[in-house]
Parts: C-alpha cells; sequence; structure tokens
C-alpha cells in the first residue's frame, strides 16, 4: 500500500506540491521553490493514468508546470516551462478534434497529459525559457 492511497484527489494535489517545493529546494533552486509555494508554477499529480489539465495547459501567468508521479514508492518530478506545455496541449487538442467540437461535452475543458508528453523535460528544477508573469514593481519608498 502506497502512503498517498488514503489521501482524496485535493490532498494529494496539495502534498504533491509540498514535495515538490522540497525537491526543488534539495535541488539548490529555492526561487523555484517559492514560485511552486505562490503558484506561479502549477503542480499536477497523478496515482495512474494521464495528468489532467484544463485548456490551455497552464494558466495565464505560470512559469512552468510540475508533473508529479506519484503511482511509485518515492514522486517522479517533470518540470515543464508553460509555453511549451500550452503549446503541445492545444496542438493535440486540435488534433483531437479538428471540427472544434467533442463527441460528448463542447463545453468540456479537461485535456489529459501523458508521459511521452512531457518526460524529455525531465526534473530539471530550473525554469526555463522566460517567466510569463508580470515583473515586479520596483519599491519606492515614500519621503
Amino acid at each position: 500500500m502506497n502512503k498517498t492511497d488514503n489521501l482524496n484527489n485535493q490532498q494529494l494535489h496539495s502534498y504533491a506540491r509540498l514535495l515538490a517545493a522540497e525537491a526543488a529546494l534539495a535541488a539548490g533552486v529555492p526561487e523555484t521553490a517559492l514560485m511552486i509555494l505562490a503558484n506561479t508554477v502549477e503542480v499536477h499529480a497523478r496515482r495512474s493514468g494521464s495528468w489532467q489539465v484544463s485548456l490551455p495547459g497552464a494558466a495565464p501567468g505560470t512559469a512552468a508546470v510540475v508533473f508529479a508521479d506519484m503511482s511509485g514508492r518515492q514522486p517522479q518530478f517533470y518540470v515543464v516551462p508553460a509555453r511549451p506545455l500550452r503549446a503541445g496541449v492545444m496542438r493535440r487538442h486540435a488534433e483531437a478534434y479538428p471540427t472544434g467540437h467533442r463527441v460528448r461535452n463542447d463545453e468540456s475543458l479537461h485535456a489529459a497529459v501523458e508521459l511521452e508528453h512531457i518526460k524529455e523535460w525531465g526534473a530539471g528544477w530550473r525554469a526555463r525559457g522566460p517567466c510569463e508573469c508580470r515583473k515586479p514593481r520596483k519599491y519606492h519608498p515614500s519621503p
């Protein structure tokens, strides 16, 4: 029995988020750990099957997405920059639904991400590619 077997989906995602932040710290990239905790890096977890995302694959303002594979004894992480993830998810969606219509529910925004779609990225914890987040404002103390 895996220690995540008794967790519901929300608990699993929260646990995966903490483990991902811990792994980023252990890899020597505290900025990525902070981005995970601040939700500018999303974390999606799975126990089996595919990961589920909402179209277009990552929310606006997201720099990267960590896919946590919680199926084994130790979690495996795949850190994917948001832009290539969005491009891949939308390309596969367009290929699967060339008319733009789903068979059952046109309103659905769900999309599956399989391991073969993301395994090339691996666990490189430094956010690759440009961050799509707004640049922080410079602090100017009032006189």
